[in-house]
């Protein structure tokens, strides 16, 4: 009768314990690095795996967009392409809570580097007139 209750004892902790896990979509803040230069990045991840990327400033101009891919529950990998018109290619992988990303990064003319984002704690509100 002891093992029963404490069975379920155990059971009902593991199942109301704290460690909520957040969707990966959101607003994300970091930096991507060469050998000789480091520039803030700012993304937003999309539930339908896509990404608006802004380097340096949040203005339209600095906005590029492309699509991500968590592999599992591990790895992340998204591609989007510059004003440029280079492809960069962004591999790296999750921290357990999903809000931390870090790996490296690629051009299609083989420039590369590396790069971290964290998850903001911001939460968009929108509002219709």
């Amino acid at each position: 009768m002891k093992n029963i209750i404490y069975s379920l004892a155990a059971l009902l902790l593991v199942s109301f314990s704290s460690n909520n896990v957040e969707t990966f979509g959101g607003l994300w803040t970091g930096a991507f690095r060469t050998d000789m230069s480091r520039e803030k990045v700012y993304v937003r991840f999309d539930e339908q795996n896509k990404l608006q990327l802004y380097s340096g400033v949040v203005e339209e101009n600095n906005r590029s967009v492309g699509t991500y891919e968590v592999l599992g529950d591990t790895a992340l990998v998204f591609n989007y392409s510059r004003a440029d018109g280079k492809t960069v290619t962004m591999r790296g992988a999750i921290n357990k809570r999903k809000t931390y990303v870090d790996g490296t990064w690629e051009t299609s003319d083989k420039t590369s580097g590396s790069f971290y984002l964290k998850k903001d704690e911001i939460q968009e509100l929108f509002i219709t007139p």
